[in-house]
């Protein structure tokens, strides 16, 4: 199964996590509390079973950073 991506994106007024999932796009003021959310958001979706990247840009659309959260079920294995 190919990874889930979420990416933090600079957007109108603040800040959004961007989802493939349903088209998801969630909006935030500010940047720290996106990237948080994204984190948390993250985290429970590979507990559930899923590979999960958060990609981070900056305002100018650069990948300022990126975190990879394997499924619950890959840990089990190691």
């Amino acid at each position: 199964m190919e990874d889930l991506t979420l990416c933090v994106q600079a957007a109108p007024g603040g800040w959004r996590i961007a989802c493939p999932v349903g088209d998801l796009s969630l909006m935030f003021l500010s940047g720290a509390e996106a990237e948080a959310k994204a984190h948390a958001f993250a985290e429970r979706l590979s507990a559930s079973g899923r590979d999960v990247r958060v990609v981070i840009e900056d305002r100018h659309g650069r990948v300022a950073g990126a975190t990879r959260y394997f499924s619950a079920d890959e840990l089990a294995l190691i």
